[in-house]
Formats: structure tokens, C-alpha cells, sequence
């Protein structure tokens, strides 16, 4: 029983790295994500994955319950003082689905090649790299959109996804009209692999007369230290 529980391990194993291989080819941002994966594996002692299991336990709330949070006024967490999730857990969740590049790995993917390109005035991470903006929708429509989302031909498309994976829209401050999400970071892409599907936020109910569009405090990300 035991040999056979080693063959099952191995092969556990060889399914991961294969997997590591499809998806390495879909995101550009692999050495981190290589990194990653390769400390996951290698790195056995109990110590360690004790406080990688409760990190991951924190990130697996922040990428699945970003509506629900931001609904009851929970504070803005910063996300870039917790160590990037276990590869290992990540790839042998994803062992059973697909294996396409989701929304917010492909859209870490074009902001990275649009900074690579010259691009940065039409749509970018803003300066403390922890909401992005789309300076030029006309531009990011006919430039940007074809190339990374073929199926999208309008804006409202495009920020229908940003809904449906929790990202939050800026509407105060210097940043208003950007987007944000707790595990999208600029210079952290593997963060973003943990951000779910969570599918349209039900508009929250309010009395007659009340706007809708304010229903939650802004974060100050001048105030926080930027990421890289």
C-alpha cells in the first residue's frame, strides 16, 4: 500500500509539471510562477507549510469573497505582505478543469506587454500599482482589446468581466474610474491566479433617493506603501 502510494504521488507529480508546462506557455510572467512552483516542491518542512496553509487560507478569502467584503465595508487588505500562494495547491486544483488562460491572468498578461510596448498611455497600472486605469478607451477598443479579447467589441464588455471576477471600481480621488482587486498587484502575478469567478454583484438595496453608485469607501493607495 505504501509503494502504491508513492506511484500515485509520482504521477500526482508528473501531472503537475505538465500542467506547469501549459501554463507557463499561456503567461509571459513566468519566472516568478516558475519560482514559485519549484519552491513548492522542493520545500518539505512542516514549519513551512504551516504558515503557507494559513497564508493561502487568507488569499483564498480575499479571491473569492471581494464582493461580499467591499458589501460590508471591510477595510482594504493589503495583499502584498503575505508570500505568494502554493503553487502546488493551485495546479492540482486546476487538474480537473480547464486549462485556458483565465480573465485575470490574461489581463495581468496585457498590462505587462502594454508597458513591454510603449503603450502605458492608454491603459496601466497607476503609479503605487494597485489599480489600473484605461486612459484611452478609444484607443484601448481599437489597439489593445482585439489582440488579448476578441470577443469583446465594447467597453461595457470588458468591465462586465472586471465584475464578474470582483474587481472594484474607483469613483473618488485621483484615480477615479480605475479598477482594483486585493490579489492584483503590479509585480505579484501569481496573486492574481487566485482571484474566482463570483459571477454579476446583485445590486445592493437602498432607500428612494439614494444613490447607488456610492456604496463604499474608496481605499487610499497614496497612503500605502507602492509595489513594484
Amino acid at each position: 500500500q505504501e509503494e502504491l502510494l508513492k506511484y500515485e504521488n509520482s504521477i500526482q507529480l508528473a501531472k503537475l509539471v505538465e500542467y506547469r508546462k501549459d501554463l507557463l506557455k499561456s503567461t509571459p510572467q513566468s519566472q516568478l510562477i516558475h519560482k514559485n512552483f519549484n519552491d513548492d516542491i522542493s520545500t518539505r518542512s512542516k514549519s513551512d507549510f504551516t504558515r503557507r496553509n494559513k497564508a493561502d487560507g487568507v488569499l483564498e478569502i480575499l479571491g473569492s469573497n471581494s464582493i461580499q467584503r467591499r458589501s460590508n465595508e471591510v477595510p482594504y487588505f493589503d495583499a502584498s505582505s503575505l508570500h505568494d500562494p502554493n503553487m502546488t495547491t493551485i495546479l492540482l486544483s486546476r487538474l480537473q478543469g480547464t486549462r485556458i488562460e483565465r480573465f485575470p491572468e490574461k489581463l495581468y498578461r496585457m498590462l505587462a506587454e502594454v508597458q513591454s510596448d510603449g503603450k502605458e498611455d492608454i491603459i496601466s497600472f497607476f503609479s503605487h500599482g494597485r489599480a489600473f486605469g484605461i486612459h484611452k478607451p478609444t484607443k484601448f477598443l481599437e489597439e489593445i482589446v482585439p489582440k488579448y479579447f476578441s470577443k469583446q467589441t465594447q467597453i461595457s464588455s470588458f468591465q462586465r468581466q472586471l465584475n464578474i471576477y470582483g474587481f472594484t471600481r474607483i469613483n473618488t480621488g485621483h484615480d477615479v474610474g480605475g479598477y482594483y482587486h486585493e490579489l492584483f498587484l503590479r509585480g505579484r502575478p501569481t496573486l492574481s491566479l487566485l482571484i474566482s469567478r463570483i459571477g454579476i454583484p446583485k445590486a445592493i438595496p437602498r432607500k428612494r433617493g439614494v444613490k447607488a453608485y456610492k456604496t463604499t469607501t474608496d481605499p487610499n493607495f497614496y497612503s500605502i506603501p507602492l509595489v513594484e
